[in-house]
């Protein structure tokens, strides 16, 4: 049985009651629309696939520990959790796995992103802010 009004109660809780979770969401999700190529987004991609905690791409790059978990859990409507609709998708995927093409759809389809949210001006100053917070991090070895 479908239950849209819980998921759609737990996005909109994510979106307002942990609003930093969700801004770290739209960075990683904005890495994704990017891809490897790019300065910084390739970078963090790379290092999610160094994480040992690594699912899915979530990672330490972006997200801590708990957030990750917290976020694996996320309910979906079907009842199942957010980590259970990235398996089934990815199990019927029948072409390669990318960041953009495959995981990037599933996420903003599954949270509710809007089209587009990265040519948001304050999207686009959060992030800049997130890239610089990124290099400090790594000028200091911590990534």
């Amino acid at each position: 049985m479908l239950d849209l009004r819980s998921h759609e109660d737990a996005i909109a809780t994510l979106q307002s009651e942990k609003v930093e979770l969700w801004h770290k969401l739209l960075n990683f999700a904005r890495d994704l629309q990017r891809g490897p190529d790019q300065p910084g987004s390739g970078e963090r991609l790379e290092a999610a696939i160094q994480d040992p905690l690594m699912r899915y791409y979530f990672s330490t790059a972006h997200f801590s520990e708990a957030e990750i978990s917290f976020l694996m859990k996320f309910p979906a409507p079907n009842g199942e959790t957010f980590c259970d609709v990235l398996e089934q998708k990815l199990q019927n995927t029948r072409s390669e796995i990318c960041t953009s093409h495959t995981f990037l759809p599933i996420i903003t389809d599954f949270f509710h992103t809007a089209p587009n949210f990265w040519k948001d001006k304050s999207f686009e100053k959060r992030y800049k802010t997130f890239e610089k917070q990124w290099r400090k991090r790594g000028k200091a070895g911590v990534h």
